[in-house]
């Protein structure tokens, strides 16, 4: 096991490696580049260890911003098949400290966001975010900024987003470069752009036309009204990281992780088909949430379908090899799914499960939310969702 001796600097974070290794086929080539990447950040203990290209990831990190940008490094590095994170985030021994204040505060002064519009309230380590924004990317930010408050193990966004279909948001350029600065697919220089008219043209080089995805991405969730990418230039580093990860090669790592994690407990079924994976077995509440984190830190990764069922609501259902959930196992896994989702308040959100087809209805502020609540049912393993959720009094019916 290595150890990560680190400082806390403001809201950055570096390290300093010492400690044994395993050693395998990956770990010689892999620790000389993770450790020069680590050196970067500040943590405040963490030990790792890489066991057959699975980085495991033990110990304590000051705020939650610290642990995706350390997850971030390691998927990025050539030789490691998937990541761990068995770390915490440290609690203090002071309950003095105002942390509603400190949000407050951040929010103001590096997302842009005018103290009125956005509510913090924090219990038990939980941090919820109330109130509205002016585009999908001020609301991303805003949760990105609360992640680096320290102490704060999990952020939740209650937050509604203004429409900007009818015209450009006037912020395009500060919620833009904010996005650019927390987007970790871009691994080249920044990117630069100009806005006209809400229209977002971009310039510079790039390594694939993944990134141009995300570029025009986040210039329609900043608001824009269209987007130009054509002065882009792809330009491939060369390095193993830019290419595709075969499925085949998704599975076999993910397998290996899943293997190796103390809280996966079971065996499951994984296939992938174009990075997008499938879970399906019984486990635990903890081991699916478990689970479905680790193959989401599996580089290749781009969506998880959690068909993963509690044993307790299936019986003996062998989940394995079932092709549908019976209606009560996937009306629990609603329930289970929908309970750890802020937008789905069943005050105002109701759902029925008939034959496998889950209908949603009742009201949400905006079709992010209505989205969001959508993404759920469908990852919970329904053959099909119907959706009669409300939007600002206007109905859309997606079957």
């Amino acid at each position: 096991m290595k150890k990560l001796q680190t400082v806390l600097l403001a809201s950055m974070f570096t390290v300093s490696l010492q400690a044994t290794t395993n050693e395998n086929r990956h770990t010689e080539n892999v620790i000389p580049f993770l450790e020069n990447q680590l050196q970067k950040y500040t943590t405040d203990s963490v030990e790792y260890e890489i066991n057959n290209g699975v980085l495991t990831l033990r110990g304590e990190l000051p705020h939650l911003l610290a642990k995706e940008q350390l997850i971030a490094i390691a998927k990025s590095t050539h030789g490691i098949r998937s990541v761990i994170d068995l770390t915490e985030i440290s609690q203090p021994e002071s309950t003095s400290r105002d942390i509603p204040h400190e949000v407050i505060s951040l929010l103001s002064h590096n997302a842009l966001i005018p103290p009125i519009t956005v509510t913090p309230t924090w219990e038990d380590g939980v941090l919820t975010l109330r109130g509205h924004v002016r585009s999908l990317v001020a609301r991303d930010n805003a949760i990105h900024v609360a992640k680096s408050v320290p102490s704060v193990a999990e952020v939740r966004s209650q937050i509604a987003v203004a429409s900007t279909s009818y015209e450009p948001n006037p912020f395009i350029n500060d919620d833009l470069n904010l996005a650019l600065d927390r987007t970790y697919r871009l691994t080249t220089a920044p990117v630069d752009f100009v806005v006209n008219d809400g229209t977002v043209q971009y310039y510079g080089k790039i390594n694939s036309t993944a990134e141009v995805e995300t570029l025009r991405r986040l210039a329609k969730d900043a608001g824009a009204v269209s987007t130009d990418t054509s002065q882009l230039e792809i330009v491939s580093s060369g390095s193993p990281s830019d290419r595709p990860v075969p499925d085949d090669a998704i599975a076999e790592a993910i397998t290996e992780a899943l293997d190796q994690h103390p809280d996966v407990t079971k065996d499951l079924a994984v296939t992938v088909e174009h990075g997008i994976v499938t879970l399906k077995g019984l486990l635990d509440p903890a081991g699916i949430e478990a689970a479905e984190t680790t193959v989401m830190n599996t580089p290749g990764v781009e969506q998880v379908k959690n068909h993963l069922a509690i044993p307790s609501w299936a019986d003996n259902m062998k989940a394995t090899e079932s092709q549908s959930l019976p209606d009560p196992v996937l009306a629990k896994v609603l329930e289970e799914q929908f309970e750890h989702n802020p937008y789905a308040d069943p005050s105002e959100i109701s759902w029925e499960v008939n034959e496998g087809v889950v209908t949603l209805t009742g009201r949400v502020p905006d079709l992010a939310v209505a989205s969001l609540i959508r993404q759920d049912a469908e990852l919970s393993g329904a053959e099909k969702v119907i959706n009669k959720l409300v939007v600002d009094s206007r109905q859309e019916e997606n079957e």
